[in-house]
């Protein structure tokens, strides 16, 4: 059977690229749990110095998710963002902030959200991902991957 370019584009371009452009509304998560291999470390006790040291192997070009381009702003994005959805370690899509999502035609899709805020308590809501999209629609480096797969028609609320 041969798989046509719209296939393509709703099965394995659309959730892909939807998880990579809304990685731009980052935001906390409380996943607790524990993990066998993890040292046991006192959480009322703060180390003197708190700090996060990234090897990135270069310096990025920018930290705004809708100028990135490489390797090296990717891989900080993944670490500083969440997006929609994400991909487990089989390469399938699962959910991130999105609970769950679905569509009619391929075209309109509608995510339930599931609770989170803003590192400053502000809630994550539906318009922080609408304005990320048309963004990212906005965005010079987004152009090459409309003219190989078609174009955004809109996003809306």
């Amino acid at each position: 059977m041969m798989r046509t370019p719209n296939h393509f584009l709703s099965s394995i371009f659309l959730p892909t690229s939807l998880a990579l452009a809304m990685s731009i509304t980052g935001c906390s998560s409380d996943k607790s749990g524990t993990d066998s291999q993890a040292a046991a470390v006192d959480p009322n006790v703060l180390a003197d110095t708190q700090a996060l040291v990234v090897n990135n192997g270069t310096e990025p070009e920018s930290l705004d998710p809708h100028k990135v381009s490489g390797v090296p702003e990717s891989t900080l994005g993944r670490q500083m963002l969440e997006g929609l959805t994400n991909t487990d370690t089989e390469g399938k899509t699962i959910p991130a902030m999105a609970t769950s999502w679905e569509s009619e035609d391929n075209k309109v899709w509608t995510f339930k959200l599931r609770d989170a805020k803003w590192s400053n308590d502000d809630p994550v809501t539906a318009e922080d991902f609408v304005y990320s999209m048309r963004a990212l629609g906005r965005s010079k480096y987004c152009v090459a991957v409309f003219k190989l797969f078609g174009r955004c028609q809109s996003s809306q609320r």
